[in-house]
């Protein structure tokens, strides 16, 4: 017997059921399929295990209110993080200061989401200058490479020098980098925030790949702590 549901997902819903398991219950045939079988009432979100690479960074983002959970109260690790996302992350590192009257230069930025005072923020700091001069895409994904530009400029706008001459040519797909990410990407590895995906039993950084909550949430505690508060 279940005792919560979440809803979740179009084709079905997520059961957390009495034995402290996870199910996804897909509709409308019912087929139950089994997530997570391990206690989890400490943990963070009900889908983040403990112990994972990721799970001590997303409880940091929590508590220090950077990324929230979905409105299901699930974080959505493998979720693609959005444009909208990765800008309202920013402004509340840089502590939430009033965009209320600022110039909202993109046509697709509507007032009244989540994002708008935002991304007015980011683009009045220079932070963003939007896929196109009137345009943002804030639900558009963010790759890494373009995750480390908007850590790097928003390192700049703190007073941090970004400059370095760290070497990463010597990484698998350092060619797969564009070259307007070379140096963003030079600082942001330097100073730990991305540290290469080890899949393969060596470091790639995979720049062009989108980068995912889970990602995005050690990526922002390592800044945080290692860029913002070293």
């Amino acid at each position: 017997m279940a005792k919560r549901y979440y809803d979740l997902y179009p084709a079905g819903i997520i059961v957390l059921r009495n034995d402290n398991t996870l199910w996804f219950l897909t509709e409308p045939f019912g087929v139950l399929t089994e997530l997570y079988s391990v206690e989890h009432e400490d943990r963070v979100f009900p889908d983040v295990p403990n112990g994972k690479w990721y799970t001590n960074s997303i409880r940091f983002s929590k508590n220090y209110n950077l990324i929230t959970g979905y409105e299901s109260g699930f974080f959505g690790l493998n979720d693609s993080i959005t444009r909208g996302q990765i800008v309202t992350i920013l402004h509340r590192l840089a502590g939430s200061p009033d965009a209320s009257v600022l110039e909202n230069p993109f046509e697709d930025v509507p007032e009244g989401k989540y994002y708008t005072d935002a991304v007015k923020w980011a683009a009045d700091r220079g932070i963003t200058t939007g896929k196109t001069p009137t345009s943002f895409d804030p639900n558009g994904f963010v790759t890494r490479q373009e995750l480390a530009v908007f850590f790097a400029r928003f390192a700049e706008k703190l007073g941090i020098n970004t400059e370095n001459d760290y070497d990463i040519t010597n990484i698998a797909d350092y060619n797969d980098l564009s070259g307007w990410a070379i140096a963003p990407m030079k600082f942001i590895m330097q100073r730990g925030v991305i540290t290469g995906d080890m899949a393969l039993g060596y470091p790639r950084i995979l720049p062009k790949n989108n980068a995912t909550r889970a990602e995005a949430a050690t990526m922002f505690s390592r800044f945080y702590n290692s860029v913002m508060y070293p």
